[in-house]
């Protein structure tokens, strides 16, 4: 006769449980790196888009005025405006005020552009601004003091204009 077949073996024990903390780990891991990457270039992008302020308070204000009175040019007077003023509208809105001085026959200029105080990162200027026009066949000259906060934001920026008489 033959031999009986030998016992089954019992079954092995189970193994160790398996959690997925590792593998979300990882995954958390990687989303974090990735976003940084993103807000970085993002950043990098908007700084280095926008061209340098102006070397000198003074200078911002007197670029500011050239590019909205005789360039009249947008992106000209991007370069002098503030990041929190710099939207499309705001310097469109200056153009636009600069366009109510200058019609047929007028002229607008500056002089006595004056840093009148400077704490760290924060300046005033003024300048006199002055409007030459006809009106009525006669010259006319209206002069204004127009005062300037400027920033240094990566060089120095305009962020605030008041007028006055």
């Amino acid at each position: 006769m033959t031999a009986p077949y030998p016992a089954p073996t019992p079954p092995a024990p189970p193994g160790p449980t398996r959690t997925r903390a590792g593998t979300v780990t990882v995954f958390v891991l990687i989303g974090v790196v990735l976003i940084c990457l993103g807000l970085g270039t993002t950043g990098y992008l908007l700084v280095v888009k926008v061209a340098p302020g102006a070397k000198q308070p003074t200078a911002a204000a007197s670029g500011l005025l050239g590019a909205i009175f005789v360039e009249q040019d947008e992106k000209a007077a991007e370069r002098y405006v503030c990041a929190r003023q710099r939207d499309a509208k705001a310097v469109q809105q200056l153009l636009d005020e600069a366009a109510q001085y200058q019609q047929a026959g007028s002229k607008v200029t500056w002089s006595d552009l004056t840093q009148t105080s400077r704490h760290g990162d924060e300046a005033t200027v003024t300048a006199e601004l002055h409007l030459r026009r006809t009106v009525d066949g006669q010259p006319r000259t209206d002069d204004q003091k127009w005062r300037f906060g400027v920033t240094d934001e990566h060089g120095w920026r305009v962020c605030a204009i008041s007028t006055g008489r």
